[in-house]
């Protein structure tokens, strides 16, 4: 299979892991037309009419992994001298 081939296409497979509803029904990667590589995470949902539809998110495969919430630190807050003559 040619490298062209590999572009504009993807994958999702059962998430086999899921525990809560708030996890993804599927899981998967694609790569697009410039070669980026994403990683692909889909949910199984039912509008207010009743219609099945999937919803999906997507995230580039390069991004450095995000801080847990508890190593998060709040912004310093700069402090003002008042006594400057400017």
């Amino acid at each position: 299979m040619s490298e062209q081939t590999k572009l504009n296409r993807g994958v999702l497979f059962t998430n086999k892991k899921k525990e809560t509803d708030k996890h993804p029904d599927y899981t998967g990667s694609f790569v697009d037309a410039q070669g980026n590589e994403f990683w692909v995470s889909s949910w199984i949902n039912e509008s207010k009419a009743g219609e099945k539809y999937m919803s999906f998110t997507t995230k580039p495969k390069d991004d450095a992994p995000s801080k847990p919430k508890s190593e998060w630190t709040s912004p310093k807050k700069e402090t003002v001298n008042d006594d400057l003559p400017f």
